[in-house]
């Protein structure tokens, strides 16, 4: 199997709920520059380089549902917050209504923005 030249394609992580920790682990363990960035319902890990070192139009999103039962508005700030810290970066939030699963919809929209 050949390299994959990732500078010619457009890279996406996207991690839900526990995979957030995973994706954010594999930014920072890799040095990947992602053109976008999705941490979808869950944490990004606590135990990684800091700051990521992205491209500087890193399109950066931070999904949850109002009725998450893992997410209350107290967490959403706090893993907003932390975002901005790790990414350097503003992350757009997108607060919609649910539980704690993944709306195609949504992702649709976002993936294509």
């Amino acid at each position: 199997m050949g390299n994959i030249d990732l500078e010619q394609k457009e890279l996406i992580v996207f991690g839900f709920s526990q995979g957030v920790a995973t994706a954010s682990r594999v930014v920072s363990e890799l040095n990947l520059k992602p053109d976008h960035l999705i941490f979808y319902a869950g944490n990004p890990a606590h135990d990684i380089k800091f700051p990521l070192e992205l491209k500087i139009n890193t399109k950066v999103h931070f999904v949850y549902g109002d009725q998450d039962e893992y997410i209350n508005e107290e967490n959403a700030i706090k893993i907003i917050d932390y975002l901005k810290d790790l990414t350097k970066i503003t992350p757009e939030v997108i607060r919609y209504q649910g539980l704690h699963t993944i709306n195609s919809s949504i992702l649709g929209t976002i993936i294509t923005s």
